[in-house]
């Protein structure tokens, strides 16, 4: 997850971003002649009976009425300006669950459907009125996805993306060089609908003496699809307390070092306390500096939800 703090709190396969990377970022400002721009609206998860009560319970998610279809192989489950679905189906049998099989974005345009990459369905659900923007409680940062090519891949997003809505525009990249080791890295691009809040970071391996993590997930999952979910919140130390509380295991901790290398830096933005119990728990920390200003960026991962024999 992630949390946000610059003066006061804005807020991660969940990486809980208060639970999922961020690095240089730049907007570019542009005039576009619809009224307002794509926004989140929910994601839908192929997910075993047991993991989607793990889910619903570890973020306090809220069932909506029409889970009382019980023609209805969906589950539907919201909090604040989340929405997740579920469905124990598989569309890709041979993939282990948990995967993302659906993003629905809300535009102004008539509903329609898209192929990003892999077999995820991207869903373009039409609303009259622009949503109300998503300043706290728990809400969706960024969609990852991996995939064997990232210039093909974003091609082929450019192309069919709707041209009626804001293009994309690279909101943040880095490269193998920039993150990589002699064993491996990888490159990745932040696409991001122009004057939207929808972050959809495309990852592609770069090999080196060891296989990529990129690449490594490609195979388990069959194909490409969604690496991870990044979720906002308001209090990251509060809402991972709880998911751990349920049953949510996190990514261990880092070494003693990185604490000692962080703690000058982010410490004037703690309240007293808070950076101690961050150590304990594992939480990342860091100080992130754009256009915008200055920020306590507060994120962990959670263990991977689908795991190989």
């Amino acid at each position: 997850m992630t949390s946000d703090q610059r003066g006061a709190p804005v807020s991660s396969f969940f990486r809980l971003y208060a639970i999922l990377f961020l690095p240089l970022l730049f907007i570019i400002p542009l005039v576009h002649p619809l009224s307002f721009p794509p926004s989140y609206h929910s994601i839908t998860l192929s997910a075993t009976p047991s993991q989607q009560l793990l889910l619903t319970k570890s973020l306090r998610l809220k069932p909506v009425d029409n889970n009382n279809d019980h023609n209805n192989d969906h589950n539907t489950f919201t909090r604040d300006s989340t929405t997740l679905t579920f469905t124990s189906h598989s569309p890709s049998p041979l993939r282990p669950q948990p995967y993302v099989t659906h993003i629905t974005l809300q535009t102004p345009l008539p509903p329609q459907t898209l192929t990003p990459y892999g077999d995820l369905t991207l869903t373009l659900t039409q609303t009259t009125s622009p949503p109300l923007p998503q300043k706290s409680g728990l809400r969706f940062d960024h969609i990852v996805g991996n995939v064997h090519s990232m210039p093909s891949t974003i091609s082929h997003m450019s192309r069919i993306w709707p041209s009626p809505l804001p293009p994309f525009s690279s909101f943040a990249s880095f490269s193998s060089k920039d993150v990589g080791t002699p064993n491996s890295g990888l490159n990745s691009v932040v696409l991001n609908p122009v004057g939207s809040e929808i972050l959809l970071p495309l990852n592609e391996g770069v090999d080196g003496k060891l296989k990529s993590q990129i690449n490594t997930f490609l195979e388990f999952n069959k194909g490409e699809g969604v690496q991870h979910i990044a979720l906002r919140c308001d209090d990251v130390i509060e809402e991972v307390t709880y998911m751990k509380d349920n049953g949510v295991e996190f990514l261990e901790r880092p070494l003693e070092e990185y604490y000692d290398i962080v703690e000058e830096k982010v410490k004037p933005w703690l309240e007293e306390g808070e950076f101690e119990r961050c150590k304990d728990m594992g939480i990342l920390l860091d100080v992130e500096t754009s256009e915008v200003g200055e920020g306590l960026l507060m994120q962990i991962f959670t263990e991977p939800f689908a795991k190989g024999e």
